[in-house]
C-alpha cells in the first residue's frame, strides 16, 4: 500500500509544482497595461529629470492600451542627438529591462524596424534604425538627424508599438509641442 502512496503523492505534488509556476509565469494584458504605465510613469519622470533645461514628458493613459505622450521643448534650438540619448536610450533600457514580460516595441509604420526587448545591451544601429524609421523630419521636410533641432519637431509626432508576451499591443502616441503653446 505505501509504494502505491508514495508514487500518487509524488505525481500530485509534480503536477500541482507545475501548474503553480505557468500560473505565475503567466502575464495577462492587465498586468501588462499595469507594467507599461509603470515603465512610462518612471520613464517619464527619469527623463524630465535629464532633459528639464530643454523639454519635458508629460504621459498620460487612456484605455485599451493607449498613452499619450507629450514633449514639451523649452529650447528649440537643442540638437536631435540630445534626444537620442535623454530620451530614447532611457525608455528603450527601461523597456527592456523588462524583457520577460514584454516583447518588443516599434515604430507603427515600420514593424521592421522593431527593437526586440531580449534584456541584452540594445545596439546604437538599432536604436539609429527605430529613430529614422519614425519618419520624423526637418523644417525643410529632409529627414530629422542628430545636427536638426529639436525645435523642427514642433507639431510631428509619432506612434510606437509595445508587443506584450501576451502578444497584446501597447501604443504610445507622441507628440512634440513648444512650450509656450501647452
Amino acid at each position: 500500500m505505501k509504494k502505491k502512496i508514495i508514487p500518487i503523492v509524488a505525481l500530485v505534488l509534480a503536477l500541482s509544482m507545475a501548474l503553480s509556476v505557468s500560473a505565475f509565469a503567466a502575464v495577462g494584458p492587465d498586468e501588462e497595461i499595469d507594467l507599461i504605465n509603470s515603465i512610462l510613469t518612471e520613464g517619464s519622470y527619469i527623463v524630465s529629470e535629464e532633459i528639464g533645461e530643454y523639454a519635458t514628458l508629460s504621459p498620460s493613459y487612456r484605455n485599451n492600451g493607449l498613452w499619450d505622450i507629450t514633449v514639451i521643448i523649452k529650447d528649440p534650438n537643442v540638437a536631435g542627438r540630445d534626444v537620442y540619448y535623454d530620451i530614447i536610450e532611457i525608455l528603450v533600457d527601461l523597456l527592456n529591462s523588462h524583457s520577460n514580460e514584454l516583447e518588443s516595441i516599434a515604430p507603427r509604420n515600420d514593424p521592421t524596424a522593431a527593437i526586440t526587448l531580449s534584456g541584452a545591451p540594445v545596439s546604437n544601429g538599432q536604436i539609429v534604425d527605430f529613430v529614422l524609421a519614425l519618419g520624423l523630419t526637418n523644417e525643410a521636410g529632409e529627414p530629422f538627424t542628430p545636427d536638426t533641432p529639436i525645435g523642427d519637431l514642433v507639431g510631428q509626432g509619432f506612434t510606437a508599438v509595445i508587443i506584450g508576451r501576451s502578444s497584446a499591443e501597447y501604443y504610445w502616441v507622441v507628440h512634440f509641442a513648444r512650450a509656450e503653446a501647452v
